[in-house]
């Protein structure tokens, strides 16, 4: 091989490096900055109730709590408005509980009503979604207060004390249920 050859490949590999850096630069600028947090609850419960009828609880009732054991975990974005808590039960239960507030508004206290199946909620519309053990509404009607919410840097939900009321694809029969989170 050739100083003539050697130079041409060092030149080569000098371009594709180059190249290579400047688009994992450009990827990084563009990439958008993190905007929440997904963390396990210091201390919380989220507790439900049915009426006779309603698909998701069958009626019974449900309480969990990191006092029992349980395992909560909290989401939060200021950017989107949504908070889910997520519950992974000592007895292997398992439910999510989203409450998001309409479109590009950030979740506060209040009553919101109206609300539709959070993730297919209409701009306007707050979004609410009870689910687990394999249940889950399809379409639901439903509204939910929120006494107190706290966002701590990047989304992280702080605390969170709030009730809501479900009901699946027009039913009649609701879900009712709490839920407490303090960080």
């Amino acid at each position: 091989m050739n100083i003539r050859t050697l130079r041409r490949s060092a030149c080569r590999s000098g371009a594709v490096l180059a190249t290579t850096l400047a688009f994992a630069t450009a990827g990084l600028a563009l990439a958008p900055a993190a905007q929440a947090m997904d963390l396990t609850v210091e201390t919380g419960s989220l507790s439900f109730s049915g009426d006779t009828g309603d698909w998701v609880t069958g009626g019974n009732s449900y309480a969990y709590s990191t006092a029992a054991q349980d395992r909560l975990g909290v989401y939060g974005s200021t950017d989107n408005g949504l908070v889910r808590v997520s519950v992974n039960a000592a007895d292997g239960a398992w439910w999510t509980l989203d409450l998001a507030a309409p479109s590009g508004t950030p979740l506060a206290p209040g009553t919101y009503t109206g609300a539709t199946a959070s993730g297919s909620n209409g701009p306007t519309e707050p979004g609410l979604s009870l689910s687990g053990n394999g249940k889950g509404c399809s379409t639901l009607t439903g509204s939910f207060t929120v006494q107190d919410v706290e966002f701590g840097p990047q989304g992280y939900v702080q605390k969170l004390d709030a009730t809501y009321e479900q009901h699946c694809s027009g039913a009649e029969a609701a879900l009712r249920g709490e839920v407490h989170i303090a960080n």
